[in-house]
């Protein structure tokens, strides 16, 4: 099997935690070289990580997308360094995985997906919770079971203990709770209804440190799809959202349709051994739908490892992923500007 050689920018603690974990178990990846801001960061991290059969080690992140070897990019830098980065990596012919949010504005993501495709290079934003059994299931049974959605609500809370001198808690570096955690719930409304809501309200409460939004309570408004039947009430779909760094929560989705309930109480939790649940309520009937956990970083590894290694065959469905996270972009663009006016965005 063709592995694809990848370069990873940055030593951050996802990287150590997750990504170079999920890398060295892929089947058709290779961790090849690893960048730093500086050498001595860089050998250090390869050191500790001895296994992970690191060939190549650079001393500056312009130095690595100079490597004529390396396939792909993995960038999980801090959200306002994401466009710099993944651009200079497109210019530089490397497919691109960049960490979500993958930019600060729909008008920079607009920019590197035309520039990917003047490139002929695969760029993806990495939301790790897309690759599992457990993301599917719940979009399939919504979409085949409950009828017409009249309802969401959707949590992702946690207390971060981090002190505010970490990026998640300095507005400079595009920090905050909605770019932290609440991207995921507006991302999986994109996979879910495929468009863009018509109206959002935001309301948020500053963090207890730094200068960042630490929780918000959403307000988002669908219109009903175009598609439906001629017995469809044409009644708008309300989702309510609730997303926090600050404060312990839920990190589950429940879905409300006209013939049915749908819950996923741990839809957010971070599990990659043991079972997920879902609760599937219709009439009278209740089941309980239990599926494996899986390693999704692996899976999202795996996948566009492949995409890359045959590119451009799946050009077309990697369009539609470059869709979702412009509609994606542009609520959370529209979420920011209501939570700072306390009005209302069409």
């Amino acid at each position: 099997m063709e592995k694809v050689n990848w370069g990873i920018m940055s030593t951050a603690s996802i990287v150590r935690k997750k990504f170079l974990p999920a890398l060295e178990k892929a089947e058709n990846a290779s961790f090849f070289a690893l960048a730093s801001r500086s050498r001595e960061k860089a050998e250090k991290f390869v050191k500790e990580h001895s296994r992970s059969g690191c060939e190549r080690i650079h001393a500056s992140y312009e130095e690595l997308l100079q490597d004529d070897e390396i396939d792909a990019i993995y960038i999980p830098l801090p959200n306002n360094l994401h466009y710099e980065w993944t651009r200079k990596a497109l210019e530089a012919g490397k497919h691109v995985l960049c960490e979500k949010p993958m930019v600060m504005t729909a008008a920079e993501g607009e920019e590197l997906f035309a520039l990917a495709e003047e490139r002929d290079r695969f760029l993806m934003e990495g939301f790790m919770y897309r690759f599992r059994p457990l993301t599917e299931r719940v979009i399939e049974l919504s979409r085949a079971k409950l009828g017409e959605i009249q309802l969401v609500r959707g949590s992702f809370c946690y207390q971060s203990g981090r002190p505010a001198e970490d990026i998640r808690f300095r507005s400079e570096v595009g920090g905050g709770a909605l770019r932290d955690v609440g991207c995921y719930l507006v991302d999986f409304l994109g996979n879910l209804f495929r468009t863009r809501p018509k109206m959002v309200y935001n309301n948020t409460i500053p963090a207890d440190r730094g200068d960042v939004d630490g929780q918000g309570s959403a307000l988002l408004v669908y219109e009903p799809r175009a598609d439906r039947t001629e017995s469809s009430t044409g009644r708008k779909i309300q989702v309510n959202l609730n997303y926090s760094i600050t404060i312990p929560g839920s990190k589950g989705i429940e879905i409300v349709g006209t013939e049915g309930k749908l819950l996923a109480p741990e839809f957010f939790e971070w599990k990659t051994m043991g079972r997920r649940y879902i609760h599937l309520e219709k009439q009278e009937e209740v089941n309980e739908i239990t599926l494996p956990a899986v390693d999704q970083f692996k899976n999202e590894v795996e996948y566009f490892s492949r995409t890359a290694a045959g590119w451009p065959a799946d050009r077309e469905e990697a369009l539609k992923t470059n869709r979702l996270t412009l509609n994606n972009l542009a609520v959370i663009d529209a979420l920011i500007e209501s939570g700072e006016s306390g009005k209302p965005v069409n």
